[in-house]
């Protein structure tokens, strides 16, 4: 087994545990695969915690034999994480949801920047994902809005 460090996104792949399926991070290094780590979920499972959770009760204990490490979140993984399960009906995001696009303008219509992160922005209850600079990003990533102003063109250094 490779080892899979704290802090790295895993997906939980015991076809007999209820988190069958699901993402967290990892809470401690799993050096070993008979080694029982920890993983943290976020609000998007509290389902499977029932009315105990919170950020301390948010965490199990696993066989890292059972876990599959993540380049990221999935796109509807982190939708969840952003706006929780209710508040949105439909996902739109880049054919390649792991890779920023080198070179690329901000896709903010009044900014110049290079886009530097991808932000998700909830429109009437359609997350769409867009590549921004890191001050466009701090601005609107997580909004809930009547529209974003998006360049009609996108343009490559």
């Amino acid at each position: 087994m490779t080892p899979i460090l704290k802090g790295s996104v895993v997906t939980i792949t015991d076809p007999e545990s209820s988190f069958n399926g699901t993402q967290g991070l990892l809470e401690e290094d799993a050096l070993d695969a008979r080694q029982v780590v920890k993983v943290r979920f976020g609000k998007e499972y509290s389902y499977l915690f029932g009315f105990d959770f919170s950020n301390e009760t948010a965490v199990i204990d696993i066989p890292a034999i059972c876990l599959r490490q993540e380049a990221d979140f999935t796109p509807e993984n982190r939708a969840k994480r952003v706006f929780g399960n209710n508040h949105w009906h439909h996902l739109y995001t880049f054919k390649d949801p792991f890779s920023l696009a080198a070179g690329h303008d901000c896709q903010y219509e009044p900014c110049g920047n290079k886009a530097t992160q991808r932000i998700l922005v909830n429109i009437w209850g359609c997350i769409c994902e867009y590549e921004t600079c890191a001050t466009c990003a701090e601005r609107w990533h997580g909004k809930m809005v009547d529209g974003f102003p998006a360049k009609q063109v996108r343009k490559t250094a």
